[in-house]
């Protein structure tokens, strides 16, 4: 086992979240399926407007992705962190994020626990967000 003390600045660097399905060619092209536009003329409506190629290439790097386990550790997730932190620094809250990184080759998730510390009690504790 082994523990890294990573800013959260530095985050990103160290840990890349998963974002490839938040890229803008697929989240336009399922924006338009959402509406009701047919797949084909989605594509199509997509094309026109990212060009052929990068479309391509977004979807190509997608599903490239899902055959790589990233442990959860999505874009997503990677700003509900950052959120989190900074709403409990806004509150006063003394906090500190520490991450859990799954053990490769499995199918668990990363997990997120808060280190509090309670000046009235003069305590530490964990909670866990997942």
């Amino acid at each position: 086992m082994r523990l890294d003390r990573i800013q959260l600045s530095q985050l990103r660097c160290y840990l890349p979240p998963e974002g490839r399905e938040e890229s803008p060619e697929l989240v336009h092209y399922r924006m338009l399926i959402a509406d009701g536009v047919e797949p084909l003329v989605a594509q199509q409506v997509c094309w026109q407007h990212f060009g052929m190629d990068d479309c391509q290439r977004s979807l190509r790097d997608y599903w490239q992705s899902c055959l790589v386990e990233h442990h959860g550790w999505t874009a997503c997730r990677y700003r509900q962190l950052v959120i989190a932190y900074r709403e409990r620094i806004e509150r006063g809250d003394v906090v500190v994020p520490m991450l859990v990184l799954a053990r490769r080759g499995s199918n668990e998730q990363h997990r997120l626990h808060w280190i509090c510390f309670t000046p009235s009690l003069n305590d530490v504790s964990t909670t866990v967000a997942i």
